[in-house]
């Protein structure tokens, strides 16, 4: 079992809103300078720049929760609502500490 995953009988199932937050994080447009600015982004998108600041975080997600989110292993109260509100540290003892809570 990977770090950070809950127990086969607390798992969760393949949650889309969490996966697409996920799979959305933009870090990758701005790396690649498809983007130069939160701010583009956000009116490219017709979203706000808090929401992709917060999401563009995710981008630092460790490896394994990322893959537990994708295969719907992530913890049953790992909720996108609960992963959006949260300060996602970038360490990943401390995200997988924090997210298992």
């Amino acid at each position: 079992m990977l770090p950070g995953v809950a127990p086969e009988t607390e798992r969760s199932r393949p949650d889309p809103t969490l996966i697409k937050m996920v799979a959305r994080a933009w870090f990758g447009e701005l790396v690649a300078g498809r983007a130069r600015s939160l701010c583009e982004l956000a009116e490219r998108d017709a979203i706000t720049r808090r929401y992709i600041r917060r999401l563009v975080y995710l981008a630092f997600l460790c490896p394994e929760l990322v893959e537990a989110i994708l295969l719907g292993r992530q913890p049953v109260d790992l909720t996108a609502t609960r992963l959006i509100g949260i300060e996602l540290p970038l360490d990943c003892i401390e995200q997988r500490s924090l997210l298992a809570s």
